[in-house]
Parts: structure tokens; sequence; C-alpha cells
């Protein structure tokens, strides 16, 4: 599948902190608007549905394809959550705005 081809229906869901992909909006929250559900192009067959928080895509429209890098996942009461920070980029991988090191980089212990 491409990520032309992908709708909230027919993605996945994978751990992504510090990683960098292109995307595309699948969907933004009306009464929250930081939260939204992109799609990610993974390899040549799969595109996974990742749920994120940020003000990365408030200028992003359903459907626009851009290249996001992940940082570490929201925690709650709960636990880890499945939703991202993220931060949207250019081509290259280069966020558009600063981040530290530690919201792009991996700490097992919190993940599992």
């Amino acid at each position: 599948m491409k990520l032309e081809e992908a709708t909230a229906e027919n993605t996945y869901e994978l751990l992504l902190t510090g990683q960098f992909y292109r995307a595309k909006l699948l969907y933004k929250s009306e009464n929250n608007k930081s939260y939204t559900v992109i799609a990610i192009e993974y390899d040549s067959d799969t595109v996974y549905k990742v749920y994120v928080l940020g003000e990365g895509c408030s200028t992003k429209n359903d459907g626009d394809i851009f290249y996001v890098k992940f940082g570490n996942p929201i925690y709650t009461e709960m636990g880890l959550s499945r939703i991202y920070r993220y931060a949207v980029c250019d081509k290259h991988g280069t966020p558009e705005k600063n981040y530290s090191e530690e919201f792009f980089s991996v700490n097992c212990e919190n993940h599992f």
C-alpha cells in the first residue's frame, strides 16, 4: 500500500520515538487542535497510523503529505500512551523548530 492510499481503517501502529518518516494527515480534531492522526510510510508495502499531539499539523489539511520526526510518547496516569509528540521536518529530517535531544531519544526503560 502507498501512503496516498492510507486511511484510518487500513493502517497500523508501532514504536516510533526518534524516527523520521514521510507522513500524511488523516484527521485533525475539531475540539483539540493539537491532537491529530497521521499515516506514515514505513516501507514500500506498509503504512502505519500514529496518534500525535503537538501544534505541527495546525497549518496542514486532511490529505497533506509532509515529513515528521517522532519524539517520546505522552505519559498518562495509567502509564505509557500511544500518543506521540512529533516535529514537522524538511525532507532531510531537520525539524522546523528547535527541540532538545531528550525529545527524540529512546529510553527503553520508559517504553516497556
